[in-house]
């Protein structure tokens, strides 16, 4: 007769020990990063933008973009994105970037964004951030980021959540805020990790690592 009662017992015990589990991973779906590879293990999903290589100008984008193995944010120790040692002729002052493939989101929903920045001689003159915009299904502007383009509603860097304001030489720090999406939006588009308004910094370098994009709400 005991073994009779007892089954019920452990299957109940089961039942229990399953519910906890499947609110627990429900409620940790909610803190997923939905952007990948961004703990940069290799440059999977990420590519080099910028303007037009110009040699003359000592400018290649291979030379001052490229995955450092040795830099890293946190424990992992899988790499991280750097840019640095610009060191350019004839005035030229361009702007170059690791931009991410276009992630997709959920229209009208809030989203925590953020990365790690790590910096090396950086001049006070530099912009150092991160940017992007979002897209409609379609695949037009909603909001963008880019400076001076009245026609994607832009984020102006300069008052961005996302900048480095430190500059110099500093540690790792966590550039971090929130934003909701327009209600249209199905798209984060061209994120990029950029560095821009330098002519000659050769010593100069940023490591970006560890980014996020959480659903908040």
């Amino acid at each position: 007769m005991k073994k009779i009662f007892l089954i019920p017992a452990v299957l109940t015990a089961l039942v229990l020990c399953s519910t906890h589990a499947l609110a627990q991973e429900t409620s940790d779906a909610g803190q997923i990063n939905i952007l990948e590879n961004g703990q940069i293990d290799g440059l999977t999903e990420w590519v080099i933008v910028g303007v037009a290589d110009k040699p003359e100008n000592n400018y290649v984008k291979e030379q001052i973009l490229a995955y450092d193995a040795n830099e890293s944010h946190g424990s992992d120790w899988s790499g991280s994105l750097k840019i640095g040692n610009i060191d350019l002729k004839n005035g030229f002052k361009p702007w170059q970037a690791w931009r991410h493939r276009d992630i997709l989101i959920e229209p009208g929903a809030t989203y925590a964004i953020s990365v790690w920045v790590k910096t090396a001689d950086m001049p006070k003159t530099a912009n150092v951030y991160l940017g992007f915009g979002f897209k409609s299904e379609d695949n037009k502007w909603l909001t963008g980021w880019i400076p001076g383009s009245p026609e994607k509603n832009s984020i102006d860097h300069r008052t961005s959540l996302w900048i480095d304001k430190t500059k110099g030489t500093h540690d790792w720090v966590e550039l971090t805020g929130t934003v909701t999406a327009p209600k249209d939006a199905v798209k984060i588009g061209y994120l990029q990790a950029r560095v821009d308004n330098i002519i000659s910094a050769p010593e100069a370098k940023v490591w970006f690592d560890d980014f996020k994009i959480v659903k908040v709400k």
